[in-house]
């Protein structure tokens, strides 16, 4: 089970948050109104989209014009995840489709993943350690089980199409070339031979070229969350933006712990899941470890969505440094340079 935090694009999330809401809202087109799975937050499963939309748009007291209004988190389980919640709480096994269950065991999954989604909102505020602020009731949020994934742009494997696809193209550019031309047989008939076995090279879903826009296939469950920035309340402003530095800061006049600690947020999300006995067959390991540094830095459209994960660069400049100091030979200017390297004067 993997619970981010998304950054947003420069200003996405300092106006309304009704264009993310009907972004969100993607899955109930075409649908009967029975058929809709509308929005759901702490005590309610049907929210409706103009509920939502009002219930976080005017939730902005003391909020300037620059400062951020919502946030958007995603609850992500895996494929073994889903399976196993399926086996678990529907008993079925080898369901590999949302579409192989029955309506009434469809419902069922998607209200344990309401469920544990708001669980996670009861973790998400105890962990700014904040008074007054002390589970999910507290906040301002709104939440949609989506149950499809399409291919995006810059995954890896429409990108490489991308590629063949150009490739084809030059190709068949060269071939129209050659039959205006000379029209040599033999060489029109190679090119044709490379254009096939390029064609073969594509990455597929089935029969499907893999390309922007193509539904995934598997179990694809996962939820998104925004969340306002301000406690229900309005008199707290709270933002998993703000880094947890272990110490306190005075608010109010009271000692307040200062920050958001997003890799224990994450953690805790997890281990929850597991809590609950929904802990995957395959024992698979949990991503995100609390000495990894990762961070939502930007999001791949201007929703704020499916974000581009940052694995900072210290790391890497560490394991230089510490090569470096290996092939140096042990004298006056290297010790210097040691010095140098560690921030000594």
């Amino acid at each position: 089970m993997v619970t981010k935090v998304h950054q947003p694009q420069l200003g996405d999330n300092k106006g309304s948050v009704g264009k993310l809401a009907e972004y969100l809202d993607k899955e109930n087109e075409g649908k009967e109104a029975q058929d809709k799975d509308l929005f759901f937050n702490h005590s309610a499963d049907q929210v409706d989209k103009r509920q939502a939309i009002d219930a976080i748009d005017h939730n902005n007291k003391n909020l300037g014009r620059n400062d951020a209004k919502f946030f958007m988190l995603t609850i992500n389980p895996s494929k073994d995840e889903l399976s196993h919640l399926i086996a678990k709480k529907i008993g079925r096994d080898g369901v590999n489709d949302f579409s192989e269950l029955t309506k009434k065991e469809q419902r069922m999954l998607v209200d344990e993943l309401k469920s544990y989604s708001r669980d996670v909102m009861d973790i998400y505020a105890k962990n700014f350690n904040r008074a007054n602020i002390n589970s999910g009731a507290d906040l301002v949020y709104f939440a949609k089980v989506e149950t499809i994934r399409e291919y995006k742009h810059d995954e890896k494997l429409v990108k490489e199409n991308k590629e063949i696809t150009a490739k084809i193209s030059a190709l068949q550019h060269q071939l129209r070339d050659e039959k205006s031309g000379s029209n040599d047989a033999e060489k029109c008939k190679d090119i044709e031979q490379r254009i096939k076995d390029m064609q073969a090279t594509y990455h597929r879903q089935g029969e499907a070229i893999i390309k922007t826009g193509l539904k995934k296939g598997g179990l694809q469950l996962h939820v998104h969350v925004v969340v306002s920035r301000n406690d229900k309340n309005q008199k707290i402003k709270l933002s998993p933006f703000s880094k947890s530095r272990g110490g306190f800061q005075k608010l109010n006049g009271k000692d307040v712990m200062q920050g958001f600690n997003r890799d224990g947020f994450r953690q805790s999300t997890a281990n929850h899941f597991n809590e609950k006995s929904h802990k995957s067959k395959t024992n698979e390991k949990h991503p995100y470890n609390s000495n990894e540094k990762y961070e939502n830095r930007k999001s791949q459209n201007t929703l704020g969505v499916n974000p581009v994960v940052f694995i900072g660069a210290n790391k890497v400049a560490v394991k230089v440094k510490r090569k470096v100091m290996t092939l140096l030979p042990e004298n006056p200017c290297t010790w210097a340079f040691r010095r140098g390297m560690n921030g000594s004067h």
